[in-house]
């Protein structure tokens, strides 16, 4: 063999090896995403007009990554069409507003929460009914989109608009000091992780003991549970693998029944 076709071999051999390096490092990096790591957190499901959205970014692990944000809300709002005889008709559209993406974000520790955006505020002209909260992940030097966040509030809640997908509006029932019932809506097929907070501290993270019982009720059984009657905290729950929360805000967990 020549010295050529060594050196071509070699090259072609270190490029191969370079390659696979970076698919398994992406793929790496991108699996932090993925697997219930991280939360996007509101102050609150519920709003009236006058109230602001505030969105965090709540990491449940080690985030080893520089990364870098973007926040977007989608709503429906009611515009008024006129045909060729001048009748007018009412119909919905989505409203899109970007917010500009964020700084590079160094690694994350656990409970490490940092503010994306707290510049949306709800109004008296502000439409009605469900908000969807979507913030895209980015890998900072690569640009590549490593997961899109998701979370969804309402404005003014009424019957006639349409729900969120996932959406936690009480804790129920404290059947037990390690056993709690939720009232929402709730996804069947989804594996959910519980996070109490107290302001910006976690207070308790619960992983496993999650389920559904129809898609109205979920339970909660955990030993992590105890001693949290009697303190007023934020409950946030996770659908780990399709990165989709729901944070209610202040509330009293009463002692058990």
């Amino acid at each position: 063999m020549s010295i050529k076709s060594v050196t071509m071999t070699n090259r072609f051999m270190i490029l191969f090896g370079a390659t696979l390096f970076a698919l398994g490092f992406s793929q790496e990096a991108r699996a932090q995403w993925l697997d219930g790591k991280v939360a996007v957190r509101t102050n609150g499901n519920n709003f009236q007009s006058g109230d602001q959205l505030k969105v965090e970014l709540l990491p449940l692990d080690l985030i080893n990554e520089r990364f870098y944000t973007q926040v977007t809300y989608r709503f429906n709002e009611t515009i008024e069409e006129k045909d060729e005889d001048g009748k007018v008709t009412e119909k919905q559209v989505e409203k899109k507003i970007d917010r500009q993406a964020s700084p590079i974000l160094e690694s994350l520790k656990a409970f490490q929460m940092i503010t994306l955006d707290d510049s949306f505020y709800f109004g008296d002209a502000s439409p009605t009914g469900r908000y969807r909260v979507e913030v895209r992940i980015f890998q900072a030097y690569t640009n590549r989109l490593l997961a899109t966040l998701r979370s969804c509030v309402i404005f003014q809640s009424s019957s006639e608009e349409l729900e969120c997908d996932t959406f936690l509006r009480a804790l129920k029932t404290v059947h037990h000091e390690m056993f709690f019932s939720f009232d929402g809506k709730f996804n069947l097929k989804a594996y959910y992780s519980v996070v109490f907070l107290n302001r910006n501290k976690v207070v308790s993270y619960v992983e496993a003991g999650a389920y559904t019982d129809g898609a109205r009720a979920l339970h909660l059984s955990s030993d992590k549970l105890a001693g949290l009657a009697g303190q007023t905290l934020d409950i946030l729950i996770l659908d780990k693998y399709n990165g989709v929360s729901s944070t209610l805000s202040r509330v009293t967990i009463a002692s058990a029944r």
